[in-house]
């Protein structure tokens, strides 16, 4: 439907990341992956709850982001 429409589009495998909702979580995340030389693309904000922060991210490299947050 998007190519009749002439709409571009990218099928990527993305990761859901899941954070504890308090200053400083998402930055401290994100600065693990920089670490590592992973560029997040794309971050969609998908809920925010008191205690919770949920996300999916496009990063260059999809296979690095899971062993690095899971390190975390």
């Amino acid at each position: 439907m998007l190519e009749r429409a002439g709409i571009e589009y990218q099928l990527r495998r993305a990761l859901t990341v899941r954070m504890e909702n308090r200053p400083g979580a998402g930055a401290a995340t994100f600065r693990q992956l920089a670490d590592v030389g992973v560029n997040v693309e794309l971050l969609l904000l998908v809920r925010i709850s008191e205690e919770l922060f949920y996300a999916v991210i496009w990063a260059d490299d999809p296979s690095a982001p899971p062993s690095v947050l899971q390190a975390a």
